[in-house]
């Protein structure tokens, strides 16, 4: 994800470590001069020099020795973060606050190469690595030749969008853009466009929430290389008028048009005049992750009332003494469960709960109900705080195939006074 400051004039390439991020960052103006001969100049001057920590990703650079550009990067928590500074070989510590934005800045040079992570002792020790290799090697050092576990998936914050037709009023806030359509064909473009793909992060995730007096439905339209925009590279998914924007996930990984390197994308959020809300858009593999939205646990389960699911977050309440009490969904993106191994997911659970979970799961093509043999049994503490639970799924014998249907049992019976629940955070991970 990328926040890019005065006039959008940077643009950056993100890779996660195990407890850090390697951030490349490059003026963006100049970059965009040479944008159309980016392949073969990368192929002849530039692939064997400065290529970093993934075989399919390379720093370019274009000269300009004034470039004077600066990004925003967010951060997971507030605190203290080191940066060194790979090509100028100095460090320096940042504070972040609640805001969890930390800016980085590039001046009278064509590109930097940061490492950022929490001022801890292994990160120092990290970067002494890092720096011996620097010494041996220059830029060409081992972790250049390995695969990261998680690259960075192309994101549009809600800063970066811009009405093209049928729009007015924009505002950005709280991590937000709102506009209202004038008409059924209203289009937002991102300032900056992301290089990526297709084949990679197949999987659209947005959030979304309108006003209309009807359901009315969400497109994408996208260029790649060898083929421009039109009907035959777009994909659309019905969306429902909500007071609460809801996530939404668009699987694009059997379009026939999903193919070669995406060059441009474009928004189409609603068809209809109203207005709207739109959250983080990216795009993500799903053989990494796959999220669960909160609606989807809406209308399955038993033993649960006044269900509700507000911007990620999913609430109901434990009547009092009822037995069993579970919450299912069916998945909107199926589990490759070959490729995710753990299911992840953060609840709270009212006093008085017994402290006892159990996740249980359905292949596709099965009927019928969840079985004993298909499930997981874990334990959380009930004392109305949030509390992350992961399981690990690789050795189970029936997790296998794709997963399509699951359910949650937060709670083997409800207190004799009665509960409440709150989940957010769902997903199947790698």
């Amino acid at each position: 994800m990328q926040y890019p400051l005065k006039n959008g004039n940077a643009q950056i390439c993100r890779y996660e470590g195990k407890d850090f991020s390697v951030i490349t960052m490059w003026n963006r103006l100049s970059a965009e001069k040479g944008l159309k001969q980016l392949p073969n100049w990368l192929k002849n001057k530039w692939r064997s020099k400065f290529r970093f920590f993934d075989p399919d990703a390379y720093v370019y650079r274009y000269g300009n020795s004034a470039a004077q550009c600066s990004a925003v990067i967010p951060v997971p928590k507030a605190g203290v973060y080191r940066i060194y500074h790979f090509f100028e070989q100095k460090e320096e510590t940042v504070t972040v606050g609640e805001d969890l934005r930390l800016t980085l800045n590039l001046k009278g040079a064509n590109i930097g190469l940061f490492y950022v992570g929490n001022d801890s002792v292994s990160f120092r020790n990290h970067l002494k690595t890092i720096k011996t290799e620097q010494k041996k090697t220059e830029v060409f050092f081992k972790e250049q030749t390995q695969k990261w576990n998680v690259p960075g998936a192309p994101e549009y914050a809600p800063e970066e969008w811009t009405i093209v037709k049928q729009g007015k009023d924009p505002i950005v806030k709280d991590g937000v853009f709102s506009c209202v359509s004038t008409g059924p064909d209203v289009i937002l473009r991102p300032r900056s466009q992301r290089i990526f793909a297709a084949k990679d992060y197949p999987l659209l995730i947005f959030e979304l929430q309108h006003n209309a007096n009807k359901e009315t439905h969400f497109e994408i339209f996208w260029e790649r290389r060898g083929g421009k925009m039109g009907e035959n590279r777009s994909s659309r998914l019905k969306v429902l008028p909500d007071k609460q924007r809801k996530m939404y996930l668009l699987d694009l990984s059997q379009h026939p048009g999903w193919i070669n390197q995406i060059t441009q994308i474009r928004l189409d959020p609603v068809a209809r005049p109203a207005r709207f809300s739109l959250g983080n858009v990216r795009f993500l593999d799903p053989k990494r992750e796959v999220p669960v939205p909160a609606h989807a646990w809406l209308k399955g389960g038993n033993s649960i009332t006044d269900r509700k699911a507000s911007a990620g977050l999913l609430t109901g309440k434990l009547p009092a003494g009822k037995k069993d009490p579970f919450i299912s969904a069916v998945l909107p993106v199926a589990f490759e469960a070959d490729h995710l191994k753990t299911v992840e997911f953060e609840v709270k659970l009212s006093p008085g709960c017994l402290p006892y979970g159990q996740f249980f799961f359905m292949a596709a093509g099965e009927e019928g109900f969840f079985k004993e043999k298909s499930s997981v049994r874990y334990k959380v503490p009930s004392d109305g705080q949030f509390h992350k639970v992961v399981l690990n799924l690789k050795n189970h014998a029936m997790w296998k195939g794709k997963i399509s249907k699951i359910r949650l049992d937060m709670t083997t019976n409800a207190p004799e006074e009665g509960g409440w629940f709150e989940l957010r955070n769902f997903s199947a991970r790698r």
